[in-house]
């Protein structure tokens, strides 16, 4: 079971990081790292549309130390490395060095291999005091372990349900989870087996944050998975009605924008960015917006985004739209929900001919 770099905030960072890279189906823990396996062919001759992790273990490395972690990669075709850690560390693999970031604060460093053969990374502190290091190793398989929240957005108080469905599944299989809040703290969470490979589970956050739905196989072949779920901290509201204008920039008779502006409620001042996406009746989208940064006082007060005229006319679809998504998130942390409001409503009935083209 993987357990986050206890006390270090900047080696809980970096683990977070390489688990919602792989959570999207990304190989690297360091920006620029090597890419996903999307597209690869595994040894049966299937396509392995993304890798998973079949390894994540912390290992504490005393100073000027090393250790070696086994790896074993199920005869894939492809596989990937990644070390992290609060200290500076080197590691290698089959005569490989990993790379990427390496300072004597953190260290994020990764490799990716072709047809990999089984093996040990061996890892060394170059840090004068013990480090506590996550090596994460990830396969390109057709047997994959998704984790499916209804939404990775949940108001403060709220449930969410969510699915873990891992294919090429066994009667033998069996699934364990926990969420975890930005701070490393660790709760189970029981899951309940719908079916072979298919197991749900509930979560309800106390407090408002970041917080990540820890999945894990146990049996034969075992695979990993992350889910992201940002909880809102109460601090704003958003008003249930909406206003809309069209905006007409260059005086030519054809929206360049349609601005729809909200009524938010602040209880204490802040830098907020608002989102939001505009959909047809069918949930088909037609157009994404942002407020940009908005300084909200205490109290009530509007809130507009301006979705574009012209990508409205590309979608080719007419109103009535849904203001739908709307999210308040912290300026400086877009991780930092502060409020989700599904579905504000529909706007008037425009076709999609008014607008810039």
């Amino acid at each position: 079971m993987h357990k986050v770099l206890g006390q270090h905030p900047v080696g809980h960072f970096l683990a977070v990081l390489a688990l919602a890279l792989l959570a999207s189906g990304c190989t690297s823990a360091s920006p620029g790292g090597p890419s996903g396996a999307a597209g690869r062919t595994s040894p049966s001759g299937q396509t392995a549309e993304f890798p998973d992790a079949n390894l994540i273990v912390d290992k504490v490395v005393l100073a000027g130390g090393s250790i070696d972690v086994p790896l074993s990669f199920e005869g894939s075709s492809f596989g990937s490395i990644q070390v992290v850690s609060s200290a500076l560390v080197t590691a290698t693999f089959g005569g490989t060095t990993l790379d990427g970031t390496a300072t004597t604060t953190y260290t994020a460093i990764s490799t990716s291999v072709s047809n990999p053969s089984d093996g040990p990374v061996h890892v060394v502190n170059q840090a004068t005091t013990d480090a506590t290091v996550t090596v994460i190793a990830n396969v390109g398989t057709t047997r994959h372990l998704t984790v499916t929240p209804p939404s990775s957005d949940l108001a403060q108080g709220g449930t969410a349900n969510f699915d873990a469905v891992v294919s090429e599944a066994t009667d033998t299989d069996g699934a364990s989870a926990y969420l975890q809040d930005a701070s490393g703290s660790k709760t189970p969470v029981a899951l309940a087996k719908v079916g072979s490979g298919h197991w749900t589970g509930q979560v309800s956050p106390l407090v408002g944050g970041s917080y990540e739905i820890h999945v894990q196989t146990i049996g034969a072949r075992v695979r990993y998975r992350t889910a992201l779920v940002s909880v809102s901290k109460g601090n704003v509201t958003i008003d249930s009605e909406f206003t809309e204008q069209l905006l007409d920039t260059n005086g030519d008779g054809l929206a360049n924008q349609l601005q729809l502006t909200a009524s938010v409620t602040a209880l204490n001042a802040g830098a907020y960015l608002m989102t939001a996406d505009l959909v047809d009746a069918h949930g088909t989208e037609v157009s994404s917006g942002s407020s940009g940064a908005v300084s909200l006082v205490s109290g009530a007060q509007p809130v507009s985004i301006a979705f574009d005229g012209a990508s409205i006319y590309q979608s080719g679809l007419s109103g009535p739209y849904h203001f739908v998504n709307v999210r308040l998130t912290n300026e400086s942390n877009y991780l930092d929900t502060e409020v989700v409001a599904i579905d504000l409503g529909t706007t008037k009935a425009y076709d999609y001919h008014t607008f810039q083209h």
